[in-house]
């Protein structure tokens, strides 16, 4: 990843990612994750398009000239988005008709894993 040296402005946009749950009651808003985003002058070399095969031929996508202005900040935020929403990420890893054993050896695990390990196993879950 290379350093952002030529930042152009002061313009921040915040970058609202959610997590969509299947077992949310009614109107309970889904988890979300919130990432402050500036925007950077292009150098060359930069990736600036993103290419999808269809079908039809391949899309090109223009991304906007915004990154992730605090790697710190971001991280900090995606830690306290997993503990925020800790219960409801293992609650939706054992829905579905996985049957009791499942979940009842799903549910014994958590309890006696160590705590570091429960929020990479919920983002690697949250971006996968």
């Amino acid at each position: 990843m290379r350093k952002i040296t030529a930042w152009d402005g002061n313009e921040k946009r915040t970058l609202q990612l959610f997590f969509n749950l299947t077992d949310r009651a009614g109107n309970e808003p889904a988890p979300l994750l919130n990432i402050v985003c500036r925007k950077f002058r292009p150098l060359n070399g930069d990736v600036l398009t993103k290419n999808y095969p269809t079908p039809r031929g391949t899309v090109v996508l223009q991304l906007p000239h915004f990154v992730v202005s605090s790697v710190p900040a971001a991280a900090r935020a995606m830690e306290l988005f997993v503990e925020n929403n800790f219960q409801y990420f293992l609650k939706e890893l054992t829905i579905g008709d996985v049957g009791d054993l499942f979940s009842d050896t799903f549910h014994e695990a958590i309890r006696l894993s160590a705590k570091v390990s429960l929020p990479i196993a919920s983002m690697s879950r949250i971006v996968y």
